[in-house]
């Protein structure tokens, strides 16, 4: 009996301290991102996330996502966004986002999406991807209200302008350049500031979404028909 007890007493502690060692790989992890030392911030998230930490799990994924410290990858960042999003909104709408940008699984993407309105309505960054799956589906019309709602959140948000500007090119509306120019004001970065220079430039389209190369879009099981989100 006192060697079972050993045994057990041995193996819990072996659970701490693995708990332990990821929290503490996460902490490194998560100041090192804050400085913006993105390739020892993505070191220590590797192995809190193996460990199963999903906070770590999203951070990782938009570090491959963006390229950031680590060679971008658009399979990597998918998976460690699917690990996360069971309990994570931020991480459902980087899916969805990423699915839109790779133009597939859209009625799952916008799912996806609402799922996280339905938890943050008022969130501007879950507004622009609801609205941008839209785009990707050529609802434009529908996709408006959603822009129109994240600036109103956030009036200098350049994505919600930039698609904005989309819609009116897309449906005629004469406002297209008043949005792409506030857009311009305040982009994200600088692939954005030449996206939206080459629509006021007269580029057809969406432009340039920070695609990834072609991989394949994995489905977890997730539903393809739901209601639209009230705004």
């Amino acid at each position: 009996m006192i060697a079972v007890l050993r045994t057990l007493l041995f193996c819990v502690a072996l659970v701490f301290s693995g708990t332990a060692f990821a929290q503490d790989a996460w902490q490194q992890g998560r100041q090192a991102y804050e400085r913006g030392d993105f390739a020892t911030a993505a070191r220590h998230l590797t192995v809190a996330a193996r460990a199963g930490n999903q906070r770590a799990a999203l951070s990782l994924g938009f570090l491959y996502d963006n390229g950031w410290g680590v060679v971008r990858d658009g399979a990597t960042a998918q998976e460690l966004y699917i690990a996360a999003a069971p309990l994570m909104a931020m991480a459902k709408n980087n899916l969805a986002y990423l699915w839109a940008r790779q133009n597939g699984l859209l009625k799952q993407a916008l799912c996806l999406s609402a799922q996280t309105l339905a938890e943050e309505p008022d969130n501007a960054y879950y507004l622009d991807t609801y609205g941008f799956i839209l785009l990707r589906l050529e609802r434009a019309e529908q996709a408006r209200a959603y822009f129109a709602k994240a600036i109103r959140i956030l009036p200098d948000y350049a994505d919600a302008l930039e698609h904005l500007g989309d819609v009116a090119a897309m449906t005629g509306a004469g406002t297209a350049r008043d949005y792409w120019r506030r857009a311009q004001t305040n982009p994200r970065d600088e692939r954005q500031n030449a996206r939206v220079q080459a629509k006021l430039g007269g580029a057809p389209g969406l432009g340039d979404v920070n695609q990834h190369p072609p991989f394949k879009l994995r489905d977890p099981g997730l539903p393809k028909e739901c209601g639209m989100p009230s705004v």
